[in-house]
């Protein structure tokens, strides 16, 4: 819903090169917008989505601030309130380089479960890009483009997933996660999602799928958020959905360990002593099971058991790849998403492990 007392400009832009563009411009320009001024853009060259998501990120330069919703976004009712009053508290602090309406269910880096840890507040910390329903300030847009236009080389060496740096150069998110690591910033994120999407085949989607929709909020228009600053906050995840070693004191352990319960990350960019890692261990210091969904309650509480490690980074066996030689394996546990995503097997699989009293 949209407060009637504020005019709310709504700007659809459409790239060219499509076959339908006429079709798309027809509707676009019927469209009835009743809560402040529209424009249409029509773009009369194909842009390609990289170059395309840079010039609606321009467009906060002319309104102070932007909310970016790609063609297959859904949003909550109560999205547009949820930014307002996210923009007004985040908006001017230079540890965040954008604000995101939807929140993440799976690590997208390698299909598995990711849960944040709930403190209490409606929101948390990740130096990972959003692209399905992002804002933006002019603030923090011109921080962004100011080390985009530098023209930011991509290499090796660059601590982010492997599989981001394998991605088109089509992609203007790659470049968003260099620049948070290299610029040690951090996207706000909503404990509730705002904004989920269809996931529609097209252009850059071959099917269809559903791996990332996320339930919406359903709270009253007139909710009041509590938020919780960057500085106070011990709930902030890197770019590889795992724990931030900044928040690690919060459990107890030293600012020298770094978290790789994925096993996704390479060794020989962790500058820590210490590692807790799924890989596989010679010399475990002490030993933590694999039995809650969310990964890191199973640090936080002790669980008992031998699928995660804590030990010496050089006592781990140096592999990016998902751990195979143990026999409670994330290849075991986490199937459907991981290995046979769409299997009838894996739905079983899915709905056992997070709705146990459901049968299929």
């Amino acid at each position: 819903m949209y407060p009637k007392s504020t005019p709310i400009p709504l700007i659809i832009s459409i790239d060219g090169g499509s076959e339908n563009n006429d079709e798309i411009l027809d509707t676009a320009t019927d469209y009835i917008w009743e809560y402040g001024e529209k424009e249409v853009i029509a773009h009369q060259q194909n842009l390609g989505l990289r170059s395309h998501i840079i010039s609606c990120g321009d467009l906060s330069k002319t309104y102070g601030s932007v909310i970016v919703l790609e063609d297959d976004c859904y949003v909550s009712r109560n999205f547009y309130n949820y930014a307002r009053q996210s923009v007004a508290f985040f908006g001017e602090d230079g540890d965040i380089a954008s604000i995101a309406l939807y929140s993440n269910r799976i690590n997208e880096n390698v299909l598995l479960p990711f849960e944040p840890l709930y403190d209490g507040y409606d929101n948390y910390f990740m130096q990972v890009p959003c692209s399905w329903g992002q804002i933006w300030t002019k603030s923090q847009w011109l921080s962004f483009k100011s080390f985009y236009e530098k023209e930011p080389v991509i290499n090796d060496d660059d601590n982010i997933p492997e599989r981001i740096k394998e991605w088109s150069e089509k992609s203007w998110k790659k470049y968003f996660y260099k620049y948070l690591v290299d610029e040690k910033k951090f996207v706000a994120y909503p404990t509730l999602s705002h904004s989920t999407n269809f996931a529609d085949a097209g252009e850059h989607l071959q099917q269809a799928n559903s791996y990332f929709q996320t339930c919406l909020e359903a709270l009253p228009e007139s909710h009041e958020y509590r938020f919780i600053d960057f500085g106070n906050s011990n709930n902030k995840f890197d770019p590889f959905f795992e724990y931030h070693s900044i928040s690690l004191p919060e459990l107890g352990l030293s600012d020298d360990v770094e978290f790789d319960l994925y096993g996704s990350k390479r060794l020989g960019l962790i500058d820590k002593t210490y590692v807790i890692s799924s890989k596989a261990c010679k010399k475990p210091i002490h030993t933590y099971g694999f039995e809650l969904t969310c990964l890191l309650q199973n640090i936080r509480d002790g669980i008992a058991g031998n699928f995660f490690s804590y030990a010496k980074k050089v006592d781990f066996e140096n592999s990016t790849l998902l751990p195979k030689k143990k026999s409670n394996t994330f290849a075991e546990k986490m199937t459907p998403l991981a290995y046979t995503l769409g299997s009838s097997a894996g739905k079983r699989w899915f709905i056992n492990k997070l709705f146990p009293f459901t049968r299929l």
